[in-house]
Order: structure tokens, then C-alpha cells, then sequence
């Protein structure tokens, strides 16, 4: 898949696994649920690392206590109306010191990149026909900020 990541357009050597696809070699994200029923056969997986996915209506203490065997976490934006991803950026970095990828799937604005970013998230991924090279010139046009910078 084609992301934004770390401001800068790449190739993202990730997999999305949904709750009944089999799992497969490499670095793959799941949903969180689907961890918590498999955690024990899917860290025996020797190829690959895990990630997981979470909507925006889980709490991010569901999955604190997962964070140490955790590279990615995905954050599910359905609506871009939904704020409560910008809030579950900044709990990963912040209060839960979570130093992996946050990456953002879903319906993003580019205006909300910046912002996503400053809370904390450093991969987007959006759906089809969202100009990632626009965007990505985006992260840079806004130059003042009155807020502090999490940092990941």
C-alpha cells in the first residue's frame, strides 16, 4: 500500500488481515480483537511483526497492557468527522510512551494531516482518489502552531 509516512511518500511493508482472513508471513494488522482471541498463536509466528487495528469508539487503555508486542497501531477514521482519533494518537505517545508506528486509515481531510500528526500519528493511509502528493505538500504549508508537539 501507498502511505505518507514520516512525511514522505513510500511503500508501506505492511498487510491488513481482517477477523476470519488466515494469517500469513510478514508484518501483518489486525483487528484488536482478534489479537486478544489468537495472542498466543500469533506471537509464535516466527516471520513478521504484528500491528493492530482499533475504531475510534475503544478506549486506549483496551490495549496498553499489548503495547511492548505491538510495532503498529492503526487508527480507524470512518467519518472525517470523527475527532476521537487525534485523541488516541496523543494517549499512544503520551501517556502510554508508545514509540512505534501510528498510522491513520480512513476518511482523512488534508487539512486534519498536520494536526493528526502533531498528536502523534506518523502513517496515513486513505482511501482511493486522496492525491497523497498533495497532501503530503500540505504537511508543510501550515508553519505556526500554538500547541505543543508530541513527539513519537
Amino acid at each position: 500500500m501507498q502511505v505518507i509516512k514520516d512525511r514522505a511518500m513510500t511503500r508501506y511493508p505492511w498487510s491488513v488481515v481482517d477477523t476470519f482472513e488466515p494469517l500469513m508471513s510478514g508484518n501483518i494488522i489486525m483487528p484488536l480483537a482478534r489479537y486478544l482471541d489468537d495472542k498466543a498463536q500469533i506471537l509464535e509466528r516466527e516471520a513478521g511483526d504484528i500491528g493492530v487495528s482499533i475504531e475510534s469508539d475503544l478506549s486506549i487503555s483496551d490495549l496498553a497492557k499489548e503495547l511492548k508486542t505491538i510495532s503498529v497501531v492503526a487508527l480507524n477514521c470512518q467519518q472525517f468527522t470523527d475527532g476521537r482519533v487525534f485523541s488516541q494518537a496523543r494517549l499512544l505517545r503520551e501517556k502510554y510512551a508508545f514509540q512505534g508506528d501510528i498510522l491513520v486509515i480512513g476518511a482523512l481531510m488534508k487539512d486534519q494531516l498536520r494536526f493528526m500528526e502533531r498528536c502523534g500519528a506518523n502513517v496515513f493511509w486513505t482511501h482511493e482518489g486522496f492525491g497523497l502528493q498533495q497532501a503530503l505538500s500540505e504537511l508543510s504549508a501550515i508553519t505556526v502552531q500554538y500547541q505543543p508537539v508530541v513527539s513519537g
